[in-house]
């Protein structure tokens, strides 16, 4: 008889691990996706909301100045809608813990009336700016209607309304505020609320004369980030630059002590010794004695080179 031979048979524990694999794959997405469902809505513990009409460019400039609340999980997903009319906006950014900006990447969503951005913010300071170009002009009059359902819950609102340089006659409804100058010079109208809940509409009405077109950052001065004495110029600042310039001459001595040394100029050189050469004449002994002494005198010698005396010519 010929034997049978064993097929192969596929060992069911290598399929059950892989479906409690897949299975455990996908509960994992449906859980995170379920989690995200559920996080809580973004709150806002403060946002300032700057509208600055003709600052750098014809229209009106809005800056929103977010600040999340402490008990945020970050990162948050975030979206905010800007008017359709603005395109898109100017920048979307976010305060690191160095107190700079960083941009961060964003999506639009565009309906019949609104443009909604779509980003994360991984910090707590987050700053959304765009320009409105719905500023209505009719010959000096100027009209600016601003506009916002509010799409976070918010502690304090804070509104900052810039009056134009050169502008008149400035009027803000509901409400006007409170004017006070800016360390830059220029007027600032604040309005401010407490616990506005989301989904309510934000509205204010501008109105001001302006018969110029100049810019207000244009118009604006150069100015110091700190006012400069009368006492610091001059003397003073003489004084203060002094140890400094005495500092730099030493360094430049020190240097240039160091640079002398290593070229040469401060180390000890060996004296030159230049090679003895005995003259040939001078050492020619002659036949000539010194009259006095007895000494026998070389060739050339006039006087003797022991006692002193001249020699005669005769003994020469």
């Amino acid at each position: 008889m010929v034997p049978k031979r064993k097929t192969n048979q596929r060992r069911p524990g290598r399929r059950r691990i892989a479906l409690a694999l897949l299975c455990a794959l996908l509960l994992t997405g449906l859980l995170a996706g379920e989690a995200r469902a559920q996080q809580p809505a973004v709150r806002l513990s403060q946002l300032q909301i700057d509208l600055w009409p003709e600052y750098d460019l014809p229209g009106m400039l809005v800056i929103y100045r977010m600040t999340l609340s402490p008990d945020t999980l970050l990162p948050a997903e975030m979206s905010l809608r800007i008017p359709r009319a603005v395109g898109k906006p100017h920048k979307v950014a976010q305060q690191s813990m160095d107190e700079l900006l960083y941009d961060l990447d964003y999506t639009l969503d565009t309906s019949d009336e609104w443009l909604t951005i779509h980003f994360t913010a991984l910090s707590q300071q987050v700053r959304v700016e765009y320009y409105d170009p719905r500023l209505d002009r009719i010959d000096s009059e100027r009209r600016f209607v601003y506009q916002w359902p509010a799409d976070f819950e918010i502690g304090q609102l804070v509104f900052n309304i810039q009056q134009p340089e050169g502008a008149s006659r400035f009027d803000i409804q509901p409400e006007q505020g409170v004017g006070k100058e800016g360390e830059d010079g220029m007027i600032y109208y604040t309005i401010e609320k407490q616990n506005v809940k989301a989904g309510t509409v934000l509205a204010l009405e501008i109105q001001y004369e302006k018969t110029s077109e100049q810019l207000s950052h244009v118009l604006q001065p150069v100015r110091p980030v700190e006012p400069i004495a009368e006492a610091r110029i001059g003397w003073s600042t003489f004084m203060e630059l002094l140890p400094l310039a005495v500092l730099v001459f030493v360094a430049l001595v020190i240097s240039g002590s160091v640079l002398w040394y290593w070229q040469g100029g401060g180390r000890p050189r060996s004296p030159l010794r230049l090679p003895y050469k005995r003259s040939a004449a001078r050492a020619v002994l002659t036949g000539v004695y010194c009259r006095e002494c007895g000494k026998r005198a070389m060739a050339g010698d006039t006087y003797c080179r022991s006692c002193g005396v001249k020699l005669n010519d005769s003994s020469r």
